[in-house]
C-alpha cells in the first residue's frame, strides 16, 4: 500500500485557498493529471482553481484498467482550455515560456 495513499481534506483545503491567492486567478499555464486520471485522481475544486491553458494525461492505449475514467475526462475538459492523451495523441512535449505552453511537435 502506498504511504501516501489518504489526503488530509483540511490540507487539501489550506492548498486549494493558498493556490487561489498565489495563482490571482490567472490559472497555470500546464497541469499533469495524476494517477493516468484515475476516476478518485481529479478533483473538480482543485482544477477550478487551476484553470490550466493545457492538461496532460499519461495513458497507454488500451490498458487494463480502463484509465483515464469519462468522469476525470469531463473535469479536465470543463476546466482546462485543451487535453491531450498519450494514448490518442502520441508523446506530448511543450517548451514552457513565462505565460504559455507551446507545443514542440511541428
Amino acid at each position: 500500500m502506498p504511504a501516501f495513499r489518504f489526503v488530509d481534506k483540511t490540507v487539501e483545503g489550506r492548498l486549494k485557498r493558498d493556490l487561489q491567492s498565489s495563482l490571482f486567478f490567472h490559472g497555470v499555464t500546464l497541469y499533469v493529471a495524476a494517477h493516468h486520471a484515475a476516476v478518485d485522481s481529479t478533483d473538480f475544486g482543485f482544477l477550478s482553481v487551476l484553470h490550466p491553458q493545457v492538461s496532460v494525461v499519461s495513458v497507454g492505449r488500451n490498458n487494463q484498467f480502463g484509465y483515464p475514467s469519462g468522469e476525470s475526462m469531463k473535469i479536465l475538459k470543463k476546466y482546462s482550455r485543451a487535453v491531450m492523451r498519450t494514448d490518442m495523441d502520441g508523446e506530448v512535449c511543450f517548451a514552457l515560456h513565462a505565460t504559455v505552453a507551446i507545443s514542440c511537435k511541428q
